[in-house]
């Protein structure tokens, strides 16, 4: 069995203790006040959306062969699909931002579904948390990158590499969790969290356009939207892993004046009649000509 599934079924993302620590969590950040949320503006928990926010948050860990690696990472984006479906695209951004790490990778807010699940850990007792990721095998894995200070949790999160017991590595951890909920709760610019904690996501335009296809992007797969926007950049509007529509227009213009050189190599160069366009596209690519440079068709 994956440790991804473990871990939902009876470790650290339990799906019948973890949301009822992340709702405990959040009534004692909150109350039953409206907080500002990035992606939602006021939400509270007299919004009964935002419960089954709670539920579904971590499900995509089902499957997963690790916790924190790169197959990890990535599971906040199982249930933003199914709450983007049901209740709109701030649900989808609010329940994949929940994950400070994607959240810092692809250059967004976090969501203040993230600061209360950081506090749901501290709020889960160890004489419960504790067996349960023992049971499942996670903590092997928690232990080791909190150890390494080259990894995404080694740096801040501990003061030292050793620990004494499980119990004393807990106790750190949950420490740790409960200061950046407390320090974030009013959803303040994240600088705790390092950049790029997996690797970093390409931001060229070139390799962005290329990176997840339309039809293998599982959100794209999702959603309906602005055929236009989705022609252009190979991406729904609200896929956060599409180019930006101007990054995605000056790459067809690159594209288009590629064409045309590789056309022009079988013939006798540019076309005069499409040397002007021909002249301006390069020039958005940061390639300037001038018209001596416009081939001579006799």
């Amino acid at each position: 069995m994956k440790i991804g599934t473990m871990s939902v079924l009876f470790g650290a993302h339990c799906a019948i203790l973890h949301p009822w620590f992340l709702a405990l969590a959040w009534w004692r950040l909150w109350r039953w006040r409206a907080v500002e949320d990035p992606y939602l503006g006021a939400v509270s928990l007299r919004d009964w959306r935002l419960w089954v926010a709670f539920a579904l948050h971590d499900l995509g860990y089902w499957g997963r062969p690790d916790m924190d690696g790169p197959e990890g990472e990535e599971h906040p984006w199982w249930a933003a699909v199914i709450l983007g479906r049901w209740f709109g695209p701030g649900w989808l951004h609010f329940s994949a931002y929940h994950s400070r790490f994607l959240a810092r990778r692809d250059g967004r807010p976090y969501s203040m579904l993230c600061v209360a699940d950081k506090l749901a850990i501290a709020a889960d007792p160890w004489w419960l948390y504790l067996p349960r990721v023992m049971a499942s095998g996670e903590i092997h894995e928690y232990m080791r990158l909190a150890r390494d200070t080259s990894a995404k949790y080694g740096s801040k999160q501990h003061n030292s590499r050793d620990y004494a017991s499980r119990r004393d590595w807990h106790r750190r951890m949950t420490s740790y969790c409960r200061d950046w909920a407390l320090t974030h709760a009013d959803g303040r610019q994240d600088t705790w969290t390092p950049p790029a904690a997996s690797g970093p996501r390409s931001t060229t335009p070139e390799k962005r356009w290329r990176e997840r296809p339309m039809n293998d992007c599982q959100l794209c797969q999702n959603w309906a939207g602005d055929i236009g926007h989705m022609m252009l950049t190979g991406h729904n509007e609200n896929c956060p892993h599409g180019p930006t529509r101007e990054d995605a227009l000056l790459q067809l213009v690159r594209d288009l004046a590629a064409g045309m050189e590789a056309w022009a190599a079988d013939e006798d160069g540019i076309h005069h009649a499409a040397w002007d366009a021909y002249r301006r596209a390069k020039a958005l690519s940061g390639v300037w000509l001038d018209d001596s440079q416009e081939p001579d068709h006799g």
